[in-house]
């Protein structure tokens, strides 16, 4: 695998090509010349999709000026942006787990996050594992 670095010094590139002809240079030469010719056809080509697109939003945003309708229109389920509607509030998640705290008092958890302190205490002092508190 040839270093590209060792491509990017003139010095260093000098050295590589201390054994090579003419011919062989010019060869390189023209290679290194459809390369950059491939390279910068994918680079007008990604801009004249980038170019296509924002004519396109421009035009939508247009039509939307014109018919007087906000992005939210459009937007029946209320996901975009992270925004959410009334019925797609989070759900509640039912507890997993049931148990009485060193303290007395009743408590559950879902079995999602860190496990609570007041469990953790109880397994420890009662010897218990989480299996025993699932409901």
């Amino acid at each position: 695998m040839i270093d590209l670095k060792q491509l990017l010094i003139l010095r260093r590139l000098r050295a590589a090509l201390k054994e090579a002809d003419i011919s062989e240079i010019e060869t390189i030469q023209n290679n290194l010349e459809l390369i950059r010719q491939e390279r910068q056809n994918q680079i007008d080509e990604i801009n004249a999709e980038n170019e296509e697109k924002k004519r396109h939003v421009e035009e939508i945003k247009k039509m939307m000026n014109d018919w007087n309708m906000s992005i939210e229109d459009l937007d029946e389920r209320g996901m975009l942006n992270g925004y959410k509607t009334e019925k797609q509030k989070k759900r509640s998640i039912k507890p997993k787990y049931k148990y009485t705290a060193l303290d007395g008092q009743e408590l559950m958890w879902t079995g999602q996050g860190k496990i609570p302190n007041s469990l953790k205490q109880l397994m420890q002092e009662k010897g218990t594992t989480l299996s025993d508190y699932l409901i």
